[in-house]
């Protein structure tokens, strides 16, 4: 395929795909439009609906139905925006992709797949693995259980230091609870219904 036959055919599908998002915008744009106006309608009857709510006798049920109601509807108003705004990253990221590979192309270098490519199978590549002796084998798996040993035993040490903390606290919050209730007086006893005064 000659140079010129090769632009040629990528300014057709230049225009192609600048034609392309052009009506998809205005279309997603008419449907913001539509999704903007039924979000303000569902809002709008929602708190007519919550006023008239307050002329009833069961006020709660009548609002918690129309707050049920209302999210519903958002919700589903909501899931349709949400296609809308993956359409537009998804056109977008095509445009710039496209953009990326004229460029590319004008200046004659690989399209940016086989570079990922090739990039992707040297990162995937096994680096090849140093074969151990098994006496440096053997040496690895007791330097690991001598390791594991020693964690043990000072995980040990630890818990019996802090067991003997708590009994310590355990008794000094004993002692001042004793001592606090020996200087507190008795309560008075209350008064005989005999020595209570007359009531007249």
């Amino acid at each position: 395929m000659s140079i010129l036959r090769s632009r040629e055919l990528l300014v057709c599908l230049t225009l192609a795909l600048c034609s392309a998002p052009l009506a998809a915008a205005d279309e997603q744009a008419a449907q913001r439009e539509r999704i903007a106006r039924e979000r303000a309608i569902v809002v709008r009857e929602a708190e007519a609906a919550g006023a008239a709510c307050a002329q009833q006798f069961a006020v709660t049920a009548c609002v918690d139905r129309v707050k049920a109601e209302r999210r519903e509807r958002l919700k589903r108003l909501d899931r349709e925006r949400a296609v809308l705004d993956d359409e537009l990253r998804k056109r977008r990221a095509a445009e710039r992709t496209a953009k990326i590979q004229r460029r590319q192309a004008e200046r004659g270098e690989p399209p940016p797949e086989v570079a990922v490519r090739s990039r992707a199978a040297a990162a995937s590549a096994p680096e090849p693995r140093a074969e151990r002796s098994p006496d440096a084998t053997i040496a690895a798996h007791r330097a690991a259980a001598a390791r594991a040993e020693s964690e043990a035993a000072q995980r040990a040490v630890a818990a019996k230091r802090r067991a003997s903390e708590a009994q310590a606290h355990r008794a000094l919050v004993e002692q001042r609870n004793r001592e606090r209730s020996e200087l507190r007086k008795p309560a008075q006893p209350l008064p005989l219904p005999a020595e209570l005064p007359a009531s007249r």
